[in-house]
């Protein structure tokens, strides 16, 4: 679920009549998430459940895997599988540089181009006499990478051609700028020669690296790296906001098809270095070797920068097992339902959208010490009215309202996660009142 956090118990409700006004299918389950001292048949007639998702793959745990796999209560299971989650997490967002401003937010823009600039077969170009400038920048929407658990290795791939030239002629300089501390991380001066043969699109990479420290080393947050537009705040001094920019130079008709920024792990997803370990990983998933195995749940809560690797993922299952529901790929979020869908491709929308948090008492916990240890907010009535009235108002409501519809739109099965929690900290495995959620 969200970094930071455990989730004690939560029911999930799939309604297929709000898809499609037919026959309603409730799914009902709870997440497990690889434990071991389960009894399904007091879980299952206990909650009334017919599913739950757990992890399966980790070393040491194949009995246990086993054992939910082959549950004796006949529930279905959303496997969780670590080497497909982890490789589905790769963090990779490309960005076409004709593309306009969209208004769906699905699509990454750059929102400042040259004002020279000419559109062709899908690319952009500027020619002299045009006067040097930046051809583009301010990458969007902002849209963020995770880093810190995963190496701190990005590459931004910038993919030009020119026609014509001298070999030594610049040509423009491909930029990875930290907006939040106003620094210059990476770039490269580009030359006709970078480019040749000419006439032809050339990708020249920039490496960069970012600082792993937490934005905010007091909650224990795993920092970030936001794409582009407007500057974001920030706790600490490392670079939050990294912008995508091209400094044509004024000498040579340039043209920028896209600029692609990437992890390390994506590089060698979208290289194909790993598909044949994610085919054989998957194939043993048929339907006679497992057949209480509904769906495949990859990377939790993924963010938009891991759609693509979702979707790319996804795609190798179901080379391998044949596109059967048995191999539709699924995964809770709580935003960005109609970009998940457009890149992710999941099977079903699975949205869990936290809209009772930790900072909202309850009434059945009156109890400072119990609510403390709980890591719940004390109890207060009217605290308690105000913001469970403001969390349905501004965070509930609207958001079922945009999954819905998004679900509507795109033809999928909705499926509806109701939960409370309190937080965890990570760090000490201790739960603590998260204030901010």
């Amino acid at each position: 679920m969200k970094q930071m956090y455990k989730v004690f118990s939560l029911v999930i409700i799939m309604h297929t009549s709000i898809i499609f006004a037919q026959n309603s299918t409730i799914l009902r389950g709870v997440y497990l998430f690889g434990r071991g001292d389960v009894n399904f048949g007091q879980m299952k007639d206990s909650l009334h459940l017919n599913s739950f998702q757990t992890t399966t793959g980790y070393a040491g745990n194949e009995t246990q895997d086993n054992l939910a796999l082959h549950n004796y209560a006949g529930l279905k299971v959303y496997n969780q599988r670590q080497y497909l989650a982890t490789q589905s997490s790769a963090q990779r967002m490309v960005y076409q540089a004709e593309q306009v401003e969209d208004l769906t937010y699905t699509k990454n823009i750059f929102a400042e181009k040259h004002p020279n600039i000419h559109l062709e077969n899908f690319n952009i170009y500027v020619s002299p006499p045009a006067p040097a400038g930046y051809m583009v920048k301010s990458a969007a929407p902002n849209y963020e990478y995770h880093y810190g658990d995963r190496g701190t290795n990005y590459y931004a791939s910038f993919r030009l051609k020119v026609d014509g030239g001298s070999s030594s002629t610049q040509v423009a300089d491909c930029i990875v700028y930290c907006l939040n501390t106003n620094s210059l991380l990476a770039y490269k001066q580009v030359l006709v020669s970078d480019l040749s043969p000419v006439g032809s699109y050339h990708d020249v990479v920039v490496q960069f690296t970012l600082d792993p420290a937490p934005t905010n080393p007091a909650s224990g947050n795993i920092a970030k790296m936001l794409t582009g537009g407007t500057v974001q705040s920030t706790q600490s001094s490392s670079c939050t906001n990294v912008d995508l920019q091209v400094y044509w130079n004024g000498n040579v008709t340039t043209y920028l098809d896209r600029v692609t920024v990437e992890d390390e792990l994506a590089v060698a997803l979208f290289n194909g270095a790993n598909d044949n370990a994610i085919m054989q990983d998957a194939s043993q998933f048929t339907a006679n070797n497992y057949p209480l195995h509904d769906k495949f749940y990859l990377v939790d809560e993924p963010p938009v920068s891991a759609f693509l690797g979702f979707n790319y993922v996804g795609n190798l299952i179901k080379n391998t097992l044949g596109n059967i529901p048995q191999a539709g790929t699924v995964a809770a979020n709580y935003y960005a339902f109609e970009r998940f869908l457009n890149d992710g491709t999941p099977y079903q929308l699975m949205v869990d959208i936290y809209p009772i948090t930790s900072d909202i008492p309850h009434p059945s916990i009156t109890d400072n010490i119990v609510a403390n240890a709980a890591g719940i907010a004390t109890w207060d009535y009217n605290i308690y009215l105000d913001s469970l009235q403001s969390k349905v108002d501004h965070n509930f409501l609207p958001n079922i309202r945009s999954a819905t519809n998004a679900a509507h739109v795109n033809g999928k099965p909705l499926i509806l996660i109701p939960q409370l929690h309190g937080v965890i900290d990570q760090r000490t495995s201790t739960y603590k009142r998260h204030l901010k959620n």
